[in-house]
């Protein structure tokens, strides 16, 4: 993915905003190249940190009778767990010819990604890897909804609302 260029706007033209800037500018685009610009809305620190304070809070009220679910290995794990469920994932798809190769298969392929989900369907195996909810892979739009999905998956696995998740005063 390539970096965006940030640039000021002098009211007649937009410039790179230092030098680095510039050099990025020069590696990938040519002169005189006609380019789209969009704006982009940085993301809120304070959301970023409320998402993973409450995540981190939720999973220290995992249920006991759920402990030992692969999920709740630990905070990150529910998180890479929930984007899945809710649909922030990439899904890889391999018809295995029969049940048995496939169960081997799925077994194989746990120790590639210890955060994808491996699911097992008759002779095919699918293996779900969650997105990166990185600055760099999600604006802010992204990730608010990747945000508010994650979090309702989280309250539907401990049984209770978004509003009744654990909340950390420190957040």
């Amino acid at each position: 993915m390539t970096r965006p260029v940030q640039c000021i706007y002098d009211g007649e033209a937009f410039w790179p905003a230092n030098r680095y800037q510039a050099k990025l500018a020069a590696e990938h685009y040519g002169a005189g190249e006609l380019l789209a610009l969009e704006p982009v809305e940085d993301r809120s620190p304070a959301s970023h940190r409320h998402y993973f304070a409450a995540i981190r809070e939720a999973w220290k009220s995992i249920p006991e009778d759920q402990a030992s679910a692969p999920w709740a290995l630990s905070p990150e794990h529910l998180r890479k767990y929930a984007l899945v469920r809710a649909g922030y994932a990439d899904a890889t798809t391999t018809d295995c010819g029969s049940n048995a190769a496939a169960l081997r298969v799925a077994w194989a392929m746990k120790g590639l990604n210890e955060f994808a989900v491996i699911a097992v369907h008759e002779s095919t195996v699918t293996a779900y890897t969650p997105h990166s909810q990185s600055a760099r892979a999600m604006g802010k739009k992204a990730f608010q909804e990747s945000k508010d999905a994650v979090l309702n998956v989280i309250a539907g696995l401990l049984g209770v609302t978004v509003d009744q998740l654990p909340k950390n005063e420190a957040a």
